[in-house]
């Protein structure tokens, strides 16, 4: 089974060539609600996507039964999402079903004359240790016909023969086939693949294999995440793991995700996770390069983030970055994505001869500027995003390394909002002394450029509330080349407001940590940790006098933010397995954390010259007692 949302994602080397993947990716804006266009090229792809954007379900099906690419015809918002899926499905021979937030699509029985009993079979899928599997595949052996695990991992499958077999099946675990017997209730454990048994997780301050788990841990490796031109590394987790909501509204590069592990939630208070890099906690996660992230590793409950204390309340998300291949040599990797984003759907607003002939029609007084403008044309933009990674990376018997360029670039589809970054980061881990001391040193550095669009009220500035309530009668410009407008209050040219108001945010952020770790002897391993860590923003906003929309005769401020963290901990961890059955693990330290925040800010009106922007704040006429603020905290 799978979701019908699918990003490719393609992994290049030099010795194979370069290669450009051109992904379409429709980003919808912030007010308004996805939907599909009508056209003839419509497919069962389509269908689903309409269906998961406009309802709480999520499809699922299997690619041997479905083909994506028939065409279909149907017309979104006509009908309930229930009167679409009879009507077009049976064409396509096939139907569906509810699976508590899941529908089911399976193919369509053919009828039979002689009604056959049925039989109910129920039950539930866990792994190892009890944790349930959302997604496993159930089929009755010898046919397509089967279910999926719920969120919870229970199942319940309609069969109308009670000695059949069923097939038990889920990406890394091995396949297991069952014969019902006349059972109702089928609980059924999955093992992981003999390959991965031994796969350990990161839990904190250590490293514990899967098999001896007990808290809610989940692991997400680079080969499992999302795909293409990520704006953030915490997207390449959508939908990967159970009890981790990631979301985030609209198309704005800029904007944010929202992280909620195991329903987390409030109405002012914080619920992001606490992110720990490389053994660093407090790191912001979108400094770091999607394609340098080796692994994710999630916890959940209070006994696998406890030891994090109060910072771990809402869940904690430890990031591995990449080191060197399992190969020895020096090796080479290229990675290149660009995608397109448009608006998926408009606000389907009067033209501008509708509102004359409104107006006529209702005697109507209407400022009437002689043109024929769409201003969702003049806003909305088909926004470019492309990525480039570059890394190189290289083993000897006792040292690897690898080091590693990205630079990102994000259109937003409102003009005006795009974010650039260039990231650089090298890790190296050195070996020596029989291999008992391990050394390893990790630099990394991004510098980000942001330019921001308000958006999400009603005042005068907020471009999409005066695109959408603007005459389309009027023109941009005069013919002058100066933006059109007309003395209304707050009621402002969008254009003007996206191309005359400086919003900018320079960004850069730094980190290095440094790790020692000496085995004593079998089994027990001293270790030290420093990270020193340090962010700094700054933000520019500037309203030029002759602007419309400005309230103050032109508005200027700017500001400075710094966090910057120490870091030093000290760990003894003892490891040992008795007997080949028992194993005893025992980990004691002491960490020291001290975290600083400073800031400054200024700002005044009625500008001598609107061309210094706000670079100097000495053209600035009129400031007042306030104006100017600082702080510092730790």
């Amino acid at each position: 089974m799978k979701n019908t949302h699918n990003l490719s994602n393609l992994l290049f080397r030099f010795q194979t060539g370069i290669i450009i993947l051109l992904l379409f990716i429709y980003s919808p804006v912030n007010l308004t609600a996805q939907n599909l266009a009508v056209t003839d090229t419509q497919t069962i792809e389509d269908l689903f996507e309409y269906v998961e954007n406009n309802s709480d379900y999520t499809v699922f099906y299997q690619n041997n039964q479905v083909n994506l690419k028939q065409k279909v015809s149907f017309k979104p918002g006509k009908g309930s999402i229930e009167d679409i899926l009879g009507e077009i499905l049976p064409q396509c021979g096939l139907t569906y079903k509810y699976v508590d937030n899941h529908i089911v699509i399976i193919p369509k029985k053919a009828t039979k004359s002689t009604p056959q009993q049925k039989f109910i079979i129920k039950g539930k899928v866990t792994d190892e240790t009890g944790e349930s599997l959302i997604g496993v595949n159930i089929i009755i052996e010898g046919t397509t016909t089967g279910t999926v695990t719920d969120f919870d991992g229970n199942y319940t499958l309609e069969v109308s023969d009670p000695n059949i077999t069923l097939v038990f099946s889920y990406i890394g675990y091995k396949p297991v086939s069952i014969p019902v017997n006349d059972r109702s209730e089928i609980n059924v454990i999955l093992h992981m693949d003999a390959v991965v048994l031994d796969d350990i997780l990161i839990i904190g301050y250590g490293i514990q294999k899967k098999s001896d788990k007990t808290g809610a841990v989940s692991t997400i490796e680079a080969a499992e995440l999302n795909g293409g031109v990520l704006t953030d590394p915490i997207q390449g987790l959508q939908g990967k793991t159970a009890g981790v909501l990631i979301t985030k509204k609209g198309g704005d590069p800029n904007g944010e995700f929202s992280v909620k592990i195991r329903g987390a939630s409030g109405l002012s208070s914080g619920t992001n996770p606490l992110y720990v890099v490389d053994g660093v906690p407090g790191v912001d996660p979108t400094t770091i390069a999607p394609e340098d992230i080796e692994s994710f590793s999630i916890l959940k409950d209070a006994s696998s983030t406890a030891i994090y204390g109060a910072r771990g309340a809402n869940g904690i998300i430890i990031i591995t970055t990449k080191g060197a291949g399992a190969k020895q040599g020096t090796q080479i990797e290229f990675n290149n994505y660009m995608s397109i984003d448009n608006v998926a759907h408009r606000i389907n607003l009067l033209s501008a001869e509708q509102i004359r002939k409104y107006a006529a029609d209702n005697d109507l007084n209407l400022t009437d500027g002689g043109a024929n403008t769409d201003w969702q044309d003049e806003i909305f933009r088909q926004a470019l995003s492309q990525s480039y990674n570059l890394a190189v990376s290289g083993r000897s018997e006792n040292t690897s390394y690898r080091a590693s360029y990205t630079y990102t670039s994000f259109e937003g589809v409102v003009i005006g909002t795009d974010k650039k970054r260039n990231i650089g980061r090298i890790n190296v881990k050195q070996k020596s002394f029989d291999n008992k001391l391990t050394l390893s040193v990790g630099l990394a550095g991004s510098i980000e450029h942001n330019q921001y669009q308000s958006y999400s009220g009603n005042g005068g500035t907020d471009i999409l509330y005066q695109t959408f309530q603007r005459n389309p009668t009027l023109p941009v410009y005069n013919e002058d080349g100066s933006y059109y407008e007309i003395d209304e209050f707050d009621y402002n040219n969008p254009v003007a407001i996206a191309n005359d108001i400086q919003n900018e945010r320079d960004a850069k952020h730094f980190l290095a940590n440094f790790k020692a770790d000496f085995e004593v002897i079998s089994g027990l391993l001293i270790g030290i940790n420093t990270a020193y860590t340090r962010d700094d923003s700054e933000s520019f906003y500037f309203q030029p006098s002759f602007t419309k929309s400005t309230t103050t005769n032109g508005y200027a401020r700017r500001g400075y933010n710094n966090f910057s963290s120490k870091l030093l901990e000290s760990t003894i961890k003892y490891n040992k397995v008795l007997n080949g059955i028992h194993s005893l693990n025992a980990v004691a330290g002491y960490s020291y954390q001290e975290d600083i925040v400073t800031g400054f800010a200024a700002q005044g009106r009625g500008p001598l010259s609107d061309y210094v922007l706000s670079h100097n704040l000495g053209v600035l006429n009129n400031v007042t007692l306030g104006d100017i603020s600082s702080y510092k905290g730790s």
